[in-house]
């Protein structure tokens, strides 16, 4: 899987706060959920970190329009789920948080109970999109959260969340500008 480039949270102030620790198994923290790499295949647990029953919060360095937020998950076919309620926080009432979306989500591909740890035909990979109708999730944004369930097996293994803003106006005239001149060469 491919991790989405200009990620808000790579330069965001996180605090993580639950009732499991985030490094259950070895797994390396909330740290890898914003250093813009996936990892390999399967549980790599120095790629991921372990949550459920927890929350993290964003706080961005200036506030944004958002357009996406992905959300990436692998280990075995128990501990890939996607368990997660989005909320947000604007820069005019930064102490209310609105609910952006509820995402739970497991793998059709059966229970981890009776798979081996290192078989690699039982890891799975899971990712969701928040995208918004018009293009835009949410406006003037300057903290995210995340509440994070207890997926099939207490915790899931997340290994990246991007957060994208809404491309500046210049950038969508550029790229619209590059497909009309694609659109051109082709006739």
């Amino acid at each position: 899987l491919e991790v989405l480039p200009g990620d808000l949270l790579e330069s965001a102030t996180a605090v993580g706060s639950g009732t499991e620790s985030f490094t259950r198994e070895d797994t390396a923290g909330i740290g890898v959920l914003t250093n813009g790499v996936f990892g390999g295949a399967g549980v790599d647990k120095p790629e991921s970190a372990s949550l459920g029953n927890n929350t993290i919060t964003y706080t961005l360095p200036t506030p944004a329009d958002l357009f996406s937020i992905a959300l990436y998950t692998s280990w075995n076919s128990g501990r890939d789920g996607i368990d997660v309620t989005v909320s947000y926080a604007t820069a005019t009432d930064p102490l209310t948080f609105t609910q952006l979306a509820d995402i739970n989500y497991d793998s059709p591909f059966g229970d981890a109970s009776w798979e081996p740890q290192d078989n690699p035909a039982a890891v799975v990979a899971n990712y969701a999109v928040l995208t918004g109708s018009t293009g835009v999730l949410a406006s003037n944004v300057a903290a995210i959260r995340f509440d994070f369930g207890p997926d099939a097996y207490g915790w899931a293994g997340y290994r990246e969340i991007d957060v994208l803003a809404v491309p500046e106006p210049a950038s969508l005239a550029l790229a619209a500008l590059g497909g009309l001149a694609m659109i051109r060469r082709r006739r």
